[in-house]
């Protein structure tokens, strides 16, 4: 369509010459118009430093002050995700998919095409125990799994076995050797790397849309949080707050309020972070299978995520907490240590992404740096 309207010529029989702006206006308005967003569409197309809001029926353009090396190209480094401010939709300035940091937009684009069309993204619905090799179904989202038959208590992902349920537990180093009997075989190594990276991806993923559920009800259930925090908590330096701006004869409901919608708002920017983590996480493992082949910058990369899932594991324990039986067993001082801590991990969590993107980014840089040198050498 745009390179048919841009090519216009003049009207008159069988003349070459392509039509201006102006003369294609006071011609044919109506063609102008065409024009123009044919125009705007091709420049959007070309130009690195604009891309198009993917929102539904959305017209806003995201613009990126400076063309970044990554731009629209498949670079290495990794992707940088926008907000629109019009229709709130989230996307990666580089590719326009889903935002998908810290993988890079390549690796994603070649992930989705790998596991969104093709068999490996068998959902394996059963598991042998690794205590009596029983397959065992998975039924609920928390990967400890307990054997109905012998009763071991595994994880889900790696099938290793567990003590107890609140054991710190995070699996997410994939051994290439422990399938093979050894002998790492390329083809089957990496089908068992796609199968593990894709497991971890879906319980990310899983984890993602119940603390999304979970922002939904908290939003929709505004007032009768106000409530029950009310009865329950203040907040670090909610309290102090609080008290230079009450008069001393206002009512005690509203101090309660106060507290209440402190602790929600804590609350909820905490399960917002939950949202980018899980999302992030999920990702790192379209990261690290880009990447299985590296061993140097695997090894970096399974360090960082390990620690950031670790956080967010505990952050999430936090959220789910039930405030009130923790009140009743640790009082008013209890929950605000809950919620300090919440804030804590909250901010632990965000500085930790923001790391990693900077690690891997100059991990990118340093990589493209060694090859320009080999290549000035040769010449």
């Amino acid at each position: 369509g745009h390179s048919k309207l841009l090519q216009a010529t003049c009207p008159h029989h069988n003349c070459p010459r392509r039509m201006t702006p102006t003369e294609m206006a006071t011609h044919n308005p109506k063609m102008k118009l065409a024009w123009d967003r044919s125009f705007f569409e091709l420049f959007l197309q070309r130009s690195s430093m604009h891309r198009q809001c993917p929102g539904p029926d959305c017209t806003m353009v995201a613009t990126c002050a400076t063309p970044t090396a990554s731009s629209k190209s498949s670079s290495r480094g990794t992707a940088t995700g926008v907000t629109c401010t019009q229709c709130k939709t989230s996307f990666c300035f580089d590719c326009g998919n889903e935002p998908h940091q810290p993988a890079a937009c390549a690796d994603f684009v070649e992930w989705n095409r790998l596991f969104k069309s093709s068999d490996l993204w068998i959902k394996k619905h059963a598991k042998p125990c690794p205590g009596c090799q029983v397959p065992i179904e998975k039924s609920q989202g928390c990967n400890h799994m307990v054997c109905e038959n012998c009763g071991t208590q595994f994880c889900w992902l790696c099938l290793s076995k567990l003590r107890r349920h609140s054991e710190d537990h995070v699996c997410h180093r994939y051994d290439p050797l422990q399938d093979m009997g050894g002998k790492a075989d390329s083809e089957a190594s990496d089908k068992r790397w796609a199968l593990f990276a894709s497991d971890r991806y879906d319980s990310h993923n899983q984890a993602e849309a119940f603390v999304s559920e979970q922002i939904l009800d908290l939003q929709g259930h505004a007032d009768h949080m106000e409530v029950e925090m009310g009865q329950l908590s203040s907040l670090p330096n909610a309290d102090a707050k609080d008290d230079h701006d009450m008069n001393a004869d206002d009512d005690e409901e509203e101090e309660e309020d106060g507290h209440g919608s402190a602790a929600r708002s804590t609350a909820l920017s905490a399960m917002l972070v939950l949202v980018d983590a899980r999302r992030f996480l999920k990702h790192s493992y379209v990261a690290t299978y880009a990447r299985r082949h590296d061993p140097s910058t695997l090894t970096i990369l399974e360090s960082h995520q390990g620690a950031l899932e670790m956080l967010t594991e505990r952050l999430n324990q936090l959220t789910d907490t039930n405030l009130q039986s923790k009140f009743i067993v640790r009082g008013e001082q209890g929950i605000r240590n809950h919620y300090r801590a919440m804030d804590f991990y909250r901010m632990s969590i965000l500085n930790y992404m923001q790391r990693v993107v900077t690690v891997m980014n100059e991990m990118h840089h340093h990589h493209h740096h060694h090859h320009h040198e080999d290549g000035s050498g040769n010449q």
